[in-house]
Order: C-alpha cells, then structure tokens, then sequence
C-alpha cells in the first residue's frame, strides 16, 4: 500500500512537470497557435511582448479590454474592467529575448457579462454562432457605405512596422465599419483577388502591405514597387482586408 502510494505521488509531481514544460511554447509554435486563436471568430484577442511575463501582461491586458469593450459598446452595453474578464482570459506564450505573449477570451463570456436583464439573451445564446465558426475569415454585418478615403488606412498600415501595432487598428476599422471582410492565411492563394494583402515575417514584421490581385500590376504601398507574395518566400501568415466606403 505504502509503495503504491509513493508510485502515484511520483506519477502525480512527473506528470505535472510535464504539464508545466509544456507551459511555455517554442517561436515556431507560439506563431501558429497564435494564428488559430486570432483566426477563429470565437475569441477576442490581444497580443504583445515585454522583457517580462508581468511587464508583458500589463501591456496586452489593456489592449484586450478596450477590444472587447468597443464590442459591448456597439452592443449598447457597458464598458468592463480588468476584473471581470480576468477569470476567462487564457494564454500562450514564448520566451525568448523577450517575453511574446497572446492572451484571448470566448467572447460569448465576456459579452455576457450583465446582459440578462439587459437583453434577455441567455448566455447559451449569445455563444452560439460565435463557437459554430472555425473559419480564418470574419465577415462584418453589411452596413451603409462608410465616407472616408481608404488611402488613410493603408497609410496607417505603411506608417507601422508590425503585426501587433496594427492589429489594434484593424479591430477598430472593423468595429467602425470600414473594413468589411478580413482574414488571415498561410496560403497566398487564398487572399480574395481584390484584397490587400499584408504580409507578415519573423517576429511579426510588416514585410509588404501589397494591392489587390486584380490590379494590371501589384505593389508594395510601403515601397512603391511592383511586389507579391512570391518575392517574400520565408513570411509567416498573410493578413488581409476589403474595405467599405462610397469612393
């Protein structure tokens, strides 16, 4: 009796060092987890470095919750604060000169919060079409065109010099309506003709901001030049978009 309970006391301490090993993600893995928490419309997502776990926390906790409160806000609800999502936010991360860290949420949880009384949409409800979706694609509920110039988006983009600078960005567009279809691909081939493409590197360096494929010749708005895919074989994930405006 007393052996066997040392061998579970063992198993239990073996088992949890593995658990904890696999705590932490290689560079390689991190990006490609990273990729199918940011492509799959049933989570919010933030994701952000530091020269430490907690330094890096801070920074991505805050950019998480402004993304989810522009979500209740054009849900007419009201803003949360770092406590209330604290209990459903779940990590990945790597650690290597610095700290890379993605922290996401289920949005049905998070848009839950306080919406019983408010909308009387239970909480099942509210996370149904969001689970029932895998795809790497978001499409935005149609609304009126939107008047602004869609140059003003590109060069923002351009004027930026990773993936994490802009996605904040183009969360807000989305909100905002100007971008009314986006994704993310490791597949050049699955980026919509009339699409811009981004095009994303090692540590999530903007390679290319390209035009659409329909275009007579394609170029990189950062550089001017004639540029696709193609010239960029090492990148890592393409991110791309469609805008909506009455130009």
């Amino acid at each position: 009796m007393k052996s066997s309970l040392i061998r579970i006391i063992l198993f239990g301490i073996f088992f949890c060092g593995c658990t904890l090993a696999k705590a932490q993600l290689s560079a390689d893995d991190f990006l490609d987890r990273s990729y199918e928490i940011q492509s799959d419309e049933a989570y919010f997502s933030a994701m952000g470095f530091g020269d430490n776990a907690d330094n890096a926390y801070q920074g991505v906790v805050v950019e998480l919750l402004e993304v989810i409160n522009q979500a209740r806000r054009n849900e007419r609800l009201t803003d949360l604060r770092k406590n209330d999502i604290e209990m459903f936010i779940e990590k990945l991360y790597t650690e290597g000169d610095v700290y890379d860290l993605l922290l996401y949420v289920p949005k049905d949880k998070v848009l839950a919060i306080g919406t019983q009384n408010i909308t009387g949409q239970s909480q099942s409800q509210s996370g149904t079409s969001s689970q029932s979706s895998t795809s790497s694609e978001t499409f935005i509920e149609q609304r009126a065109p939107v008047d602004f110039d869609p140059n003003d988006i590109i060069q923002t983009i351009c004027n930026q010099d990773t993936y994490i600078e802009i996605k904040g960005f183009i969360e807000r567009w989305k909100q905002e309506g100007k971008i009314v279809f986006s994704g993310m691909t490791k597949n050049p081939a699955e980026v919509p003709a009339d699409a811009n493409a981004i095009v994303i590197g090692d540590r999530y360096k903007i390679l290319a901001v390209l035009s659409p494929k329909n275009k007579n010749y394609r170029i990189d708005y950062k550089t001017g030049d004639e540029d696709d895919e193609s010239k960029h074989p090492d990148f890592k994930f393409i991110v791309w978009y469609r805008t909506n405006n009455s130009k």
